[in-house]
C-alpha cells in the first residue's frame, strides 16, 4: 500500500475515533436527561413498555442474519480496487435483502400485535398501545432500508459522516421529545417524534451517499455472478449463529419479565 494511502486510512481512522468519542459522551448525557424527563412525566410503566418493545423488535431482527457484517466485509476489496462496478453490484444485492428482512420484520411484528395482553402483566390503563407498538415496528422497519449506503459510507473509512449524522438527528429526537413530555406527557407523539427523526436521517444519509458515490445512480445496476452470490451466503451463514446467540443473550430480559412479572419491573 502506497504511504499516502496508509497515512490517509491512518488519518480515517483517527478521525473516526475521535468523532465517536465526543459524539458518544454528548448522546450519553442527552440520553440520561432524556430518560430522567421521560421517567418523571411517563412513569415506570411506560418505561417498562418502551423496554418491553425494544426488547421484542431486537428478537425480531434475527431476521437481519448478519447481513450487514458480511455486506461490510465484502465492499473492503473493491472498495481499495475502486471497482465501482463490484460496488455497485454489491450495494444492490445489499439493497434487495434488506427490503426482504424489512418485510420479513414487519410480518412477524404484526402476527405478535394480538398477543400483547399475554407479553405484558398488570400493565394498567395504557391507552393506544397498539398504535405505539406499530409506530416502534414501523422504526424498525424504517431502520433498514439506509443499511446499504450506511455500509458503503463505514466500509471507506468514512464512519464519522454515519456518526455525525446519527448522532444529530438523536440528539434532535431527544429535544423535541423533552418538550413534547413537559407540554402533553404523550407516549405516543414520543415515538413520533422519533420517527420523523429516523426517516430524515435516512434521506439525509441516501442523498450524501448518492453524491459521494455517483455510480450508485447507474441503471440497470450490475448484478453479482454466481459465484460472488455463493461467497456471500457463506460469510452470512458464519454470522447467524453468533448473532442468534446474541439476541438471545441480551435481548430477552425485559420480554420474559414483562411475561412473568410486571411491566412495572421491566421500568424498574
Amino acid at each position: 500500500m502506497p504511504d499516502t494511502a496508509r497515512r490517509s486510512r491512518t488519518y480515517n481512522s483517527m478521525r473516526n475515533l475521535a468523532y465517536s468519542a465526543v459524539w458518544q459522551v454528548v448522546i450519553y448525557l442527552f440520553s440520561f436527561v432524556n430518560r430522567t424527563v421521560f421517567v418523571h412525566q411517563l412513569g415506570q410503566t411506560y418505561l417498562g413498555v418502551n423496554g418491553l418493545f425494544s426488547n421484542i423488535l431486537s428478537i425480531l431482527s434475527i431476521a437481519e442474519l448478519g447481513i450487514g457484517s458480511s455486506f461490510l466485509f465484502s465492499l473492503y476489496k473493491p472498495l481499495a480496487d475502486g471497482d465501482t462496478a463490484r460496488i455497485g453490484a454489491l450495494i444492490h444485492r445489499f439493497k434487495v435483502l434488506y427490503r426482504i428482512v424489512a418485510g420479513v420484520v414487519a410480518a412477524a411484528g404484526l402476527v405478535l400485535l394480538p398477543f400483547l395482553d399475554v407479553l405484558i402483566k398488570d400493565k394498567g390503563n395504557i391507552p393506544h398501545l397498539a398504535a405505539d407498538y406499530l409506530i416502534f415496528l414501523g422504526l424498525q422497519v424504517v431502520s433498514y432500508l439506509s443499511q446499504a449506503e450506511r455500509s458503503l459510507i463505514t466500509a471507506d473509512q468514512k464512519g464519522y459522516i454515519n456518526t455525525t449524522n446519527s448522532n444529530l438527528f438523536v440528539l434532535l429526537q431527544y429535544l423535541l421529545q423533552m418538550g413534547i413530555l413537559y407540554l402533553w406527557q404523550s407516549f405516543t407523539l414520543y415515538l413520533l417524534a422519533q420517527a420523523i427523526c429516523v426517516i430524515a436521517s435516512n434521506i439525509f444519509i441516501n442523498r450524501k451517499a448518492k453524491r459521494m458515490y455517483p455510480y450508485l445512480r447507474n441503471r440497470p445496476a450490475p448484478k453479482l455472478e454466481d459465484a460472488e452470490k455463493h461467497a456471500l451466503w457463506v460469510k452470512i451463514k458464519a454470522q447467524l449463529l453468533h448473532h442468534i446467540g446474541y439476541v438471545v443473550t441480551n435481548g430477552t430480559d425485559s420480554l420474559v419479565i414483562s411475561a412473568f412479572v410486571s411491566v412495572v419491573a421491566v421500568g424498574l
